[in-house]
């Protein structure tokens, strides 16, 4: 395994976790959870599910990609397009910060918090992996740049059966913050 690259992959992957959706709606679960009294056991299970769901989300997501980058033999092609996208996603990025009223921001959306407070309420564990779901699917726009810009790395410099094994470790520590 490529030190450099791992530690790359460590660094991008705790970096881009610290993202204030799955943090605050994760808070915001458990809060609710142990105001209405519920029993350590269920917080501890609800939050776990909620956690895990995040992280196979996220990983289902960068294998999808990666396998795309590697079966159209693309990798190259797969770096300029991520590059491409990325400059999009800062310039975008920069229309929220300085015109935040105008529409399609990069954020978790009102339509998605709604969808997400929904199963919030439910207290199931099937509810707590949904909720995971759909937050790290409204969450990618959110979050989405740094992931992008590993797997177009990983598809230029590693086989896919590493690039595997490189996304497990990232997806490790985009979850890590979430366990403490």
């Amino acid at each position: 395994m490529n030190d450099s690259l791992l530690y790359l992959v460590i660094t991008a992957g705790l970096l881009d976790s610290f993202n204030p959706c799955a943090i605050a709606v994760l808070l915001i679960f458990i809060a609710l959870m142990l105001t209405l009294k519920k029993s350590r056991r269920t917080v501890l299970l609800l939050g776990a599910t909620y956690i895990i769901a995040v992280f196979i989300t996220y990983l289902v997501i960068g294998l999808g990609l990666l396998k795309m980058a590697y079966l159209f033999n693309i990798p190259e092609i797969f770096m300029k397009i991520i590059g491409w996208i990325l400059i999009f996603w800062g310039v975008w990025s920069f229309k929220d910060y300085f015109f935040p009223k105008l529409p399609l921001r990069l954020s978790l959306s009102l339509k998605g918090r709604t969808i997400i407070a929904n199963y919030a309420n439910k207290f199931t564990v099937p509810a707590a992996a949904i909720m995971g779901f759909l937050v790290a699917i409204f969450g990618f726009p959110c979050t989405g740049g740094i992931y992008l810009a590993t797997l177009a790395l990983l598809s230029a410099k590693e086989t896919y059966l590493k690039g595997i094994l490189y996304l497990f470790i990232y997806n490790l520590m985009f979850v890590t913050p979430l366990i403490y």
